[in-house]
C-alpha cells in the first residue's frame, strides 16, 4: 500500500466520510471573501441591478499548501432589460475539491419594481448541476492500493473509477437596493434534488442566503461600508461580516471575518479593491485561517475582476438614481 502524506490523507478521509454518510448531502457552497462584489452568485434577483452589461470573473484558491485543496472559478454576465422592467443573467461555476468536482451552468431572471428612490427585484433561477467523483483518488483505512493491481476500497459504495451525475436545479430570491442600503434574501436548491452517482446519490439540500450592506459617507472623498452575509442549510450556518473603507470610489481597503465564535471560527480576510478605469474594477482577498487547519496551510487567495459597460443597452430609460455598486 502506498504511503500517504498527512495533507493528502486528510482530504481523502474527508471525502470518504462525506460519501459514507447515508442520505448523502452536499456541503455549503464555496465561500468567497469578496461576497459583496458578486451578488449574482448568490441571488437571481440581482440580475440587471448593475444597470448596464456587467461581467464578473472570480477565482479562489483555498488552503494553499494542502494537496488537492479547494479551487473555485466562476464567471457571470448580466444586464437589465428596461422595456420589460427585468434583468437577465448567465453564470458558470467550477468547484474542485480533491477527487470531487461540482459544475453549474445557470440562467437568472429578475422582475424589478420601481419604488421611486429604490428598486425591489424578484428573481428566479434555473441551472444544470453536475457532480463528478474520481474514485481512483479516494483512499480508505481498510483499502488496498498496490501498483498494477485493481483498486479495492473495501467498501461497496465507493467507486474505483470516475462517476458523474447531473440534475436540474432551481433558485429564487428578492433583492432591495437604494442609494445607500442593499439587502437580499435567496433560496438555492428549492426542490432539494438528488444527483445519482451509480452506487449512491448526493442530496442538494435547500440553502438560504441573506445579504445586507449600508454605505456611510465620511465626507466628500471617504465612505465606509459594513456588510454581512449568512448562509443556512440543514441546521448549520456560515456567517461573514466585513468592513470596507473607500476613497473617491477608486481605492478600497478593509477586512472581513468568517464564523461566529467558538468552533465556527474559520478565517480573517484582508480585502483590497481598485477601480482601474470607468469600466473595470479589481478586487483581491487574502484569508488567514483561524480553524484547526491553520497549521497545515498557508492561507487562501481570491481574485475578482468586474467589467461594466456603463452604457444603456436593450432600450428603455435609465434608472432615476445611480446606485452605489460598492457592497463591500
Amino acid at each position: 500500500m502506498k504511503a500517504l502524506t498527512l495533507p493528502k490523507y486528510f482530504f481523502s478521509a474527508l471525502l470518504v466520510c462525506f460519501f459514507y454518510s447515508a442520505g448523502l448531502e452536499a456541503q455549503h457552497n464555496a465561500p468567497f471573501s469578496l461576497f459583496g462584489w458578486n451578488q449574482m452568485n448568490w441571488n437571481p434577483a440581482y440580475a440587471g441591478l448593475d444597470h448596464s452589461l456587467s461581467v464578473t470573473g472570480q477565482v479562489r484558491s483555498q488552503w494553499q499548501g494542502i494537496a488537492d485543496n479547494p479551487e473555485t472559478q466562476q464567471i457571470n454576465v448580466h444586464a437589465p432589460v428596461y422595456f420589460l422592467q427585468s434583468g437577465l443573467g448567465l453564470l458558470f461555476e467550477n468547484d474542485v475539491l480533491g477527487a470531487s468536482d461540482y459544475l453549474r451552468l445557470g440562467l437568472n431572471y429578475s422582475y424589478q419594481l420601481d419604488l421611486g428612490n429604490s428598486v425591489l427585484s424578484l428573481g428566479l433561477g434555473v441551472e444544470q448541476v453536475q457532480r463528478r467523483l474520481d474514485g481512483s483518488k479516494l483512499r480508505t483505512p481498510d483499502g488496498t492500493y498496490i501498483d498494477d493491481l485493481p483498486i479495492d476500497h473495501a467498501d461497496g459504495i465507493l467507486p474505483t473509477g470516475q462517476v458523474s451525475g447531473s440534475t436540474v436545479n432551481f433558485s429564487a430570491g428578492v433583492f432591495f437596493i437604494s442609494e445607500q442600503f442593499q439587502a437580499g434574501l435567496s433560496v438555492r436548491n428549492l426542490t432539494e434534488p438528488v444527483i445519482d452517482l451509480e452506487t449512491t446519490g448526493i442530496l442538494l439540500p435547500r440553502q438560504i442566503f441573506f445579504f445586507g450592506s449600508y454605505d456611510y459617507s465620511l465626507g466628500n472623498a471617504f465612505s465606509v461600508t459594513p456588510a454581512v452575509q449568512l448562509s443556512m442549510m440543514a441546521g448549520s450556518m456560515q456567517s461573514q461580516a466585513g468592513l470596507m473603507f473607500h476613497y473617491n470610489d477608486n481605492l478600497s481597503a478593509g477586512a472581513s471575518y468568517r464564523g461566529y465564535g467558538g468552533t465556527s471560527n474559520d478565517a480573517i480576510a484582508v480585502l483590497l479593491g481598485v477601480k482601474l478605469s470607468d469600466n473595470i474594477r479589481l478586487g483581491y482577498a487574502y484569508d488567514a485561517g483561524l480553524s484547526g487547519l491553520n497549521n497545515v496551510h498557508r492561507g487562501s487567495h481570491e481574485l475578482l475582476i468586474n467589467y461594466n459597460l456603463n452604457k444603456r443597452i436593450l432600450g428603455g430609460r435609465l434608472p432615476k438614481i445611480i446606485y452605489n455598486p460598492r457592497s463591500l
